[in-house]
């Protein structure tokens, strides 16, 4: 019965290691780092992307207030999106939730005045495209800066039906 307990513990510990590769001061941010003074910013590094494809995405707080996150397993719900023939932009990253409530507990938090890089989704294979990181399930809604990245059709099909599209469906819909 222990190891049953740690293992979903100990699962969300190493997905949020994995998923923030660094954290400090705005005034440490590296050079190329571009955020708008006081307000929470997304920007995606395109040009220095990481050995296996992702590209670090700072989440910058410059806010004089901390600011709390919506997560799943140390997952801060940053999507991959890209824009469609009709100019607007998708999410063509795919989610599942957790059934776990486990899932759920200890969402992270950026300081005032600071910022968390994380690992911005990337598929090894897929076709060229305009691309952007958005942060949804949140109190508030973030986009990065755009640049080019790849689209797997596949994952993008799937994005398009899996749960989180029903629930911004919803949200979007008249009452």
């Amino acid at each position: 019965m222990k190891h049953i307990i740690q293992a979903p513990f100990l699962l969300a510990i190493a997905t949020f290691a994995h998923t923030s590769n660094g954290k400090g001061e705005i005034t440490t941010l590296p050079p190329q780092v571009k955020s708008a003074p006081g307000e929470v910013s997304l920007f995606a590094d395109f040009s220095n992307r990481a050995k296996n494809g992702t590209v670090p995405v700072y989440l910058i707080n410059g806010k004089g207030t901390p600011l709390q996150l919506a997560a799943q397993d140390g997952d801060i719900y940053l999507k991959l999106e890209a824009q469609n023939e009709d100019g607007k932009w998708v999410r063509v990253q795919p989610h599942r939730y957790s059934w776990c409530g486990n899932s759920y507990f200890s969402p992270p938090a950026v300081p005032a005045k600071h910022f968390r890089m994380v690992s911005g989704y990337q598929p090894a294979k897929g076709k060229k495209s305009k691309v952007r990181y958005t942060l949804y399930d949140q109190k508030f809604k973030v986009s990065s800066n755009v640049g080019t990245g790849l689209v797997c059709p596949e994952a993008a099909k799937l994005a398009s039906r899996d749960a989180m599209s029903v629930r911004e469906a919803r949200k979007s819909s008249p009452k």
